[in-house]
């Protein structure tokens, strides 16, 4: 039988390795798998502000500061004046952006698709069921509320 150890580093590299060629994919195809998390969040948060986006994504103040500020560069998004309060902003994606997180998410949900392809039905099920089950455990563990998986 396998040790913990071992099914630790194993699952860390392959979860690794697959954000790794996600990420590379996409970048290739227009925006990143981090910017593509933004840009999804900015598109399905009306009037969204970098608080809404920050909260989401539990990015620190700093951190979403400084990617929204690469966004922008980008041609990404735009910020412009909330009309309901003059100190705030609010954040939109620009067609650029839009186009660009369509192309990468076109590569990738190739990738996603080669990553989980060599499951079953049943597999990709039970494997679903277990992570659920180790996402309640570790949450427990650590005294978090459990958070839903995205399905």
């Amino acid at each position: 039988m396998i040790d913990d150890q071992a099914l630790a580093a194993a699952f860390r590299h392959l979860s690794a390795l697959g954000m790794r060629v996600e990420d590379r994919l996409m970048r290739e195809k227009g925006v990143s798998l981090a910017q593509s998390r933004l840009l999804e969040v900015i598109l399905q948060t009306p009037d969204a502000r970098w608080s809404d986006i920050a909260t989401a994504l539990g990015y620190s103040p700093r951190t979403i500061t400084e990617a929204l500020d690469a966004l922008e560069r980008d041609g990404l998004i735009t910020r412009t004046t909330d009309p309901a309060d003059r100190r705030a902003k609010i954040l939109t994606v620009t067609k650029k952006g839009a186009r660009d997180l369509a192309a990468s998410q076109d590569v990738r949900d190739q990738v996603r698709k080669v990553f989980f392809g060599v499951l079953t039905d049943g597999e990709k099920d039970r494997l679903f069921k277990m992570l659920q089950r180790m996402r309640d455990a570790i949450q427990a563990f650590d005294g978090q509320e459990p958070l839903e998986l995205p399905g």
